[in-house]
């Protein structure tokens, strides 16, 4: 299988808005058991615990291993009979293992070279479209899809996706106006070869989307002032994974910056 299918659910349930969090409870007005899922902030103390955008603090009740990557997507329960009015940490049940996410700064001096195109920072799901936001002042979060090659085995397909790589780009001449910050994201994409021996590239058919986490802070020091909105432009083909002149286009998404001084 291409992911498990636990992590399958739990990219679902942040389908419809990236920026708030999927609440539950079970059924019974007797019933404490609140199920949630959040994007959060990795903080690697001695147990692990995460942080998520209200700066509450994420306690599992099971210790959990060291993680190399500062955020990840969690699904977890926890009992509110047994959390204290006003309180700023609670101790949760993971219900799957954490989805990590790798957060990148900004490049303000590129060095990716764009190869492959990004079909959408707009996704399709059955639950509802994805769309992505600020975990932070300094923090976008980005549901990229892209074109991939389906492998049936867990490590070959671990390795298609390790051919893929994203750099969001800082241009200071053309970079920020009228208050708008625009950034560009690159997709490159290492060739696969058709293992024929005839030099031909295998072509990429499928459809993924998965969640990359940009840090802004080098980017917003550089600026005059605080923007007001952040565009992403994008090379987009949402038909196949070509990267000809004639295939892609620019496309901008754009996400309000409400945070101040």
């Amino acid at each position: 299988m291409f992911m498990k299918q636990m992590k399958f659910l739990l990219v679902a349930l942040m389908a419809v808005v990236m920026s708030v969090s999927v609440t539950s409870c079970m059924n019974g007005d007797d019933n404490t058991i609140v199920q949630r899922s959040d994007f959060v902030r990795v903080v690697q103390d001695f147990p692990v615990y995460f942080k998520n955008m209200a700066g509450e603090k994420l306690i599992p009740a099971s210790a959990i291993a060291q993680a190399s990557e500062t955020m990840a997507l969690i699904y977890y329960q926890y009992d509110r009979a047994t959390v204290a009015e006003n309180a700023n940490s609670v101790t949760i049940t993971l219900l799957a293992e954490p989805s990590y996410i790798k957060e990148n700064d900004v490049a303000t001096a590129p060095y990716l070279t764009a190869n492959a195109p990004v079909m959408t920072l707009e996704p399709s799901t059955a639950y509802g479209a994805v769309r992505g936001g600020f975990f932070d002042k300094n923090t976008i979060l980005l549901p990229v899809a892209y074109k991939i090659k389906m492998y049936e085995k867990e490590e070959d397909m671990k390795a298609e996706l390790n051919r893929h790589s994203f750099e969001l780009d800082y241009d200071s001449e053309t970079g920020f106006k009228d208050g708008v910050l625009t950034l560009r994201l690159k997709h490159n994409a290492q060739v696969i070869e058709s293992g024929s021996g005839d030099g031909q590239t295998v072509e990429r058919k499928d459809n993924t989307y998965e969640y990359k986490a940009f840090n802004l802070l080098n980017v917003l020091r550089l600026l005059p002032s605080t923007p007001t909105k952040v565009s992403i432009v994008i090379d987009q083909n949402e038909n196949n994974d070509k990267f000809g002149e004639d295939n892609v286009k620019d496309a901008t998404f754009s996400y309000d910056y409400l945070f101040k001084e």
